[in-house]
């Protein structure tokens, strides 16, 4: 797999207290995203139990501004940083450092001006398959977890639950799994077919 660190978005909630806490779901777990990539479509889901993975491996995840290290709101490191998931996806509370960029993050937070969340992630395991609509179908299954931020624009603001910054399907003929379908025909064979169709 590639070593391009991938990101999503979804929605971020600040406490009223006037403590700096915010709240949210970073991803849903088996659901389907919108169409994403460019030269060839596809839509993704992550696999339930993947997040759940990822974080008995993780050492630290760091909550950030805009994916900016520079910036750290909070982290799993001091326990100011907490992610699980459940039924739902990956889920995520954090009491923000009373930095001043952590201030202005929470104020606009509550201000509902950057109240999107993202993560970036390695892609360790992976399967495609093309859906019946032709439209390719990642489906991911096991990551490595790096950092979770809070941005003001998300790279796909269509999709407010799952939106993402990198196209990871150029190459999407090699990272496909064999499997026969119904049609007795692999997945590759199918995409050789479409992207022959597609030539014409």
């Amino acid at each position: 797999m590639s070593n391009t660190i991938e990101l999503r978005s979804s929605i971020l909630e600040a406490n009223e207290d006037g403590e700096l806490f915010v709240s949210g779901t970073v991803n849903k777990t088996e659901t389907w995203s919108g169409i994403l990539g460019k030269k060839r479509k596809f839509r993704e889901k992550v696999k339930k139990g993947v997040f759940s993975d990822a974080l008995k491996e993780a050492n630290r995840v760091d909550f950030l501004a805009e994916h900016d290290k520079n910036q750290l709101l909070s982290s799993t490191e001091n326990d100011s940083l907490k992610l699980w998931e459940d039924d739902i996806g990956l889920k995520m509370e954090a009491t923000i450092a009373p930095t001043s960029y952590g201030r202005d993050t929470y104020a606009l937070i509550k201000s509902n001006l950057k109240n999107y969340m993202s993560f970036g992630f390695k892609v360790l395991e992976d399967s495609w398959d093309i859906g019946q609509d032709g439209i390719y179908e990642r489906t991911i299954e096991k990551i490595v977890l790096r950092e979770v931020s809070t941005v003001r624009n998300p790279a796909y603001a269509a999709s407010m639950i799952e939106a993402r910054g990198i196209d990871v399907a150029e190459d999407v003929a090699e990272n496909i799994k064999i499997r026969k379908g119904k049609d007795n025909m692999s997945n590759i064979e199918k995409i050789n077919f479409m992207d022959k169709n597609i030539e014409k």
